[in-house]
């Protein structure tokens, strides 16, 4: 490489010495380094998310997105582009470090259980009626205080319509739906099912870095793609 801009990539400080030529060259180069490695980088990070997480939809991998530098840029220190998650999907920072999970609101964490989602595991999304929406509307209401006296009059009674109109019922912090409803004389019984898991203000979060490698082969290869971004440059001048 032309030894004035191997000197300027071993001290950025020296690019004023580089004639304006060399020196226009030497950042239009820069520009397009940076631009391919986010846009390695931020494939890289789409492989790593499907990899290493279970995705219900498109919804993550549309808002992983890179910002490139600008082709107007004339100075060094502007050079730069990013690549990160949106806001939307805030929610993949906390894999990228780890930590815990928590309502922004305060109170407990809504956890939907595999019986919640579409074909009952982990992989499917949750269903509509299962949603937190859906479950508001499905919830059993009633004045079953005032019309049983005792708890567990009132407990069989919610049991009963809810199974009958496919509704839920808190039992404690958890929501349940009742499977079936089984009554042999004075003997009652039901089966429930847990739906919402509401016990804990907090949960943990193992740390899976996604991003963080995507970047470090791209950041290997950078002398590469500038020679290549530079050649290409040099070419067209030809």
């Amino acid at each position: 490489m032309f030894s004035g801009y191997a000197m300027v990539i071993d001290d950025p400080s020296k690019i004023d010495l580089l004639g304006d030529d060399l020196k226009k060259r030497f950042i239009q180069a820069s520009i397009a380094t940076v631009n391919v490695q986010a846009a390695l980088t931020r494939k890289n990070a789409i492989e790593n998310i499907k990899d290493s997480f279970n995705l219900r939809n498109n919804f993550t991998l549309r808002n992983l997105k890179y910002t490139p530098c600008p082709k107007t840029v004339t100075s060094l220190n502007q050079v730069q582009s990013e690549v990160g998650i949106s806001d939307r999907a805030s929610y993949m920072e906390l894999q990228e470090k780890g930590g815990v999970h928590s309502p922004r609101k305060g109170g407990l964490v809504n956890i939907p259980t595999d019986s919640a989602r579409e074909g009952g595991t982990f992989a499917g999304k949750v269903s509509s009626i299962n949603t937190v929406k859906g479950i508001k509307r499905r919830k059993v209401k009633g004045p079953y205080k005032k019309a049983f006296s005792s708890q567990k009059a009132r407990a069989v009674a919610r049991a009963y319509v809810a199974q009958k109109l496919n509704f839920v019922v808190h039992y404690g912090k958890d929501v349940f739906t009742i499977d079936s409803f089984h009554k042999s004389g004075d003997n009652i019984s039901f089966d429930k099912t847990l739906i919402r898991n509401l016990k804990h203000s907090g949960t943990k979060v193992e740390a899976k870095p996604w991003l963080e490698p995507a970047g470090q082969k791209p950041a290997e290869d950078c002398q590469t793609i500038f020679n290549s971004q530079m050649n290409k440059i040099e070419n067209k001048k030809v």
